[in-house]
């Protein structure tokens, strides 16, 4: 109900309005979050475990190439499944500040406050590491790179999909298989362009 809530009216809910439709009391979610910035992130956390879950679930012992394509469905399962956590993971209502990380490349810059949202990233960021092993994908670019592009084919067909622009199920399907394969095999060549 608390993700609900923060999508459809973003940043201008009231704790107060929240916490009347949990039959609860604003103080109930200062103790229990430390107030709004609290309480956002935990939805924040909440939404990128839904994500992770499916994520999880997607058979590791795939080859690299099924494997990536089977975490791009749990992406599209989660936008799909999810629309409430999807849009307020990937929707830019709630601003964070850019991680900082030992680790540059990785995670450096990422919006993702949470060890939920870095987990799925991480998942992700391996299985395009295994691709570009086998060549799969061009190794001469960092794999955040490719990642964060082939997050950006995903983002846009999840959107397009939740505003409606579906001539029916079956165009929405193959716009969403024909795209993940085509931004993949698009990596191979990156470098010959």
């Amino acid at each position: 109900m608390a993700t609900k809530l923060v999508i459809e009216q973003g940043q201008d809910f009231s704790l107060r309005e929240l916490a009347s439709a949990a039959g609860t009391s604003t103080t109930s979610i200062y103790t229990l979050f430390g107030g709004r910035d609290g309480l956002e992130l935990a939805l924040f956390e909440r939404s990128f475990a839904i994500f992770g879950n499916l994520v999880e679930n997607c058979d590791k012992d795939q080859k690299p190439y099924d494997y990536l394509l089977s975490l791009c469905d749990a992406y599209r399962k989660f936008a799909t499944e999810h629309p409430a956590a999807y849009r307020l993971v990937f929707a830019g209502r709630l601003k964070f500040e850019p991680v900082e990380t030992d680790e540059p490349g990785l995670f450096e810059g990422l919006p993702s406050p949470t060890t939920n949202g870095l987990k799925v990233y991480e998942v992700f960021i391996k299985a395009m590491a295994r691709c570009q092993e086998i060549n799969l994908v061009d190794p001469e670019f960092e794999t955040y790179v490719l990642v964060d592009l082939l997050w950006c084919q995903l983002h846009g067909i999840a959107n397009l999909d939740q505003a409606g622009y579906v001539r029916s199920k079956d165009d929405t399907e193959q716009r969403f298989k024909l795209g993940v394969r085509a931004i993949v095999q698009g990596m191979k060549t990156l470098h010959d362009a």
